[in-house]
């Protein structure tokens, strides 16, 4: 069952823009270490749509084979290119993945709703694994409607949605379907409020600076405390006030940078910070006591 943590783990870039794999094993561990019940892997906070196909089968395989048992893994596929997406579909099941994740083609916005589901029902016929939407249309310039999503939950394989829109009404709208999918919540700042919903989860970019905020937050719900659960939220919200004053991956590797944890550099066309933005963010985090 999925359910729980997700962490968009990140991807540590050397300087010549080369993985680092120790660092990522690193990385990896101090996520589990905290508790996590999964991975949400070359996600947009794993940048993804950043590397080639190549380097995201080796650092998949990386994954699967320093999890430990138990951690689940929601392998994203989207590419520009659909057989790219294809090849790593497939990789993903032989691999050993969990399931397989998509966002809606791009760039050649705005398709019609009979494009999308036309995509969708390809690339599922592709798909060993079962499928999650990637609903995040500030990126994809494509907004999912509730009919859409209608259409899309009758293809055999899609098992639910990840929504990181912000909207708190649609995750509950998609969590009355009948066929009971699966839903996660991509909006950090909703995070109890979307499990106050329904939602059985979160896939967080800030998860990788915070994960012990965002476990102890999801075991107070869990365990019906409530006021807990606000506290870790109002926490997480002040450390988000801060990342989101920045661009966000190349915040988070930066904040991770500070904290002490080998996160890398964001690769090209992102930039890394410059000392004047490090010395401010390490500032700002310490005003929140994350330093």
């Amino acid at each position: 069952m999925f359910q729980g943590i997700y962490p968009a783990i990140v991807t540590p870039f050397r300087v010549d823009e080369s993985i680092d794999e120790q660092a990522y094993i690193e990385i990896l561990k101090a996520q589990e270490n905290a508790g996590v019940h999964g991975f949400y892997f070359c996600g947009t906070g794993g940048e993804g749509l950043m590397m080639t196909v190549a380097e995201r089968k080796r650092l998949l395989e990386v994954t699967l084979q320093e999890k430990r048992p138990g951690t689940r893994i929601i392998v994203h596929v989207s590419a520009f290119f659909p057989q790219d997406s294809i090849e790593l579909i497939h990789h993903a099941a032989e691999a050993g993945a969990d399931a397989v994740a998509l966002i809606p083609p791009g760039y050649y916005s705005p398709l019609d709703d009979e494009a999308v589901f036309q995509y969708y029902r390809w690339m599922t016929a592709e798909s060993a694994l079962p499928m999650m939407i990637y609903h995040l249309p500030a990126y994809s310039h494509y907004a999912i409607s509730y009919a859409l999503f209608e259409r899309l939950m009758e293809i055999p394989n899609v098992i639910g949605i990840k929504d990181s829109t912000g909207d708190v009404l649609a995750i509950y709208r998609y969590l009355q379907h009948p066929s009971h999918p699966v839903v996660f919540n991509g909006q950090d700042q909703t995070t109890l409020t979307a499990l106050v919903n329904g939602a059985q989860g979160i896939i967080s970019g800030p998860a990788n600076l915070m994960p012990g905020k965002f476990v102890g937050l999801w075991d107070a719900f869990k365990a019906g405390d409530l006021a807990l659960a606000g506290k870790l939220q109002s926490e997480i919200n002040q450390v988000l006030a801060v990342i989101h004053q920045y661009p966000l991956v190349p915040a988070i590797k930066q904040a991770m940078v500070l904290m002490g944890q080998p996160a890398g550099i964001p690769r090209r066309p992102s930039r890394s910070f410059g000392d004047g933005e490090a010395i401010r963010l390490r500032q700002q985090l310490a005003a929140v006591e994350m330093l």
